[in-house]
């Protein structure tokens, strides 16, 4: 598994690969809110590949930016529903009502990535997918696409 597209471009002497801790589990379910019902793989891009610009400090923040954020299901749904409204809320572009968005379900397979646990044990707190050169959509497992509002 390689990751030059995630260390392009990446201040000397950063390597996502060595931020702590990393796992690839694939029986881990997640959860990430996408715009439609059909999943894409526009639904899995970074703020980086989105052209988002975002200042970010250090190693850490670098990864952050080029990672996917996406949330660890682990009986915490409301806990992260909350999250989610309490971003929404305060989001300077403003996000569209809840009604317009899709959560959907999944785990990675072997060779999606790596997911970096930056939860600092916050069960709402998001993980960081840490994308593989060969990321697909055949290498996420879709476990359940849902609106928002039924989460």
């Amino acid at each position: 598994m390689t990751f030059n597209d995630l260390h392009n471009d990446i201040e000397e002497g950063c390597d996502c690969l060595s931020q702590k801790p990393l796992s690839e589990d694939p029986q881990a379910a997640f959860v990430r809110a996408i715009k439609k019902r059909a999943v894409s793989v526009k639904d899995f891009r970074s703020h980086r590949e989105r052209g988002m610009r975002m200042k970010v400090k250090g190693c850490k923040g670098e990864c952050k930016y080029r990672g996917v954020s996406i949330n660890k299901l682990d009986n915490n749904t409301e806990a992260i529903r909350n999250s989610w409204e309490a971003a929404r809320l305060i989001s300077p572009r403003g996000v569209k009502p809840k009604s317009n968005k899709f959560v959907c379900a999944f785990s990675i397979k072997l060779g999606a990535g790596k997911i970096w646990d930056t939860s600092n044990n916050q069960p709402e707190a998001h993980h960081t997918l840490l994308k593989a050169d060969a990321f697909s959509l055949e290498l996420i497992l879709i476990r359940e696409i849902k609106p928002v509002s039924e989460f």
